[in-house]
């Protein structure tokens, strides 16, 4: 536990937990998610549909890659200065 001399046993989650819930719609495109975790300082958002939760979202599941990105590949020039060809 962060910052507390309290035993997890005998510590509630209100007494840790924080207390503001940043939340953004489903259809929020991953770089305004992740925008919106830096400007917040945080990393991890409540997902709604319809003002609604409906999930979770943080940036290792984002950062980490373990989403299929379809129609939107993304392009890397080579770069001389490092040696590629």
């Amino acid at each position: 536990m962060a910052a507390t001399d309290s035993l997890p046993s005998k510590t509630s989650l209100k007494e840790i937990m924080s207390p503001t819930i940043y939340s953004v719609p489903s259809d929020t495109s991953i770089n305004e998610a992740l925008k919106t975790m830096a400007k917040h300082h945080i990393r991890r958002l409540l997902v709604t549909e319809e003002g609604k939760p409906i999930g979770m979202v943080s940036q290792r599941s984002i950062l980490g890659g373990t989403f299929r990105i379809a129609k939107d590949p993304v392009h890397v020039e080579p770069d001389q200065s490092h040696g590629f060809a």
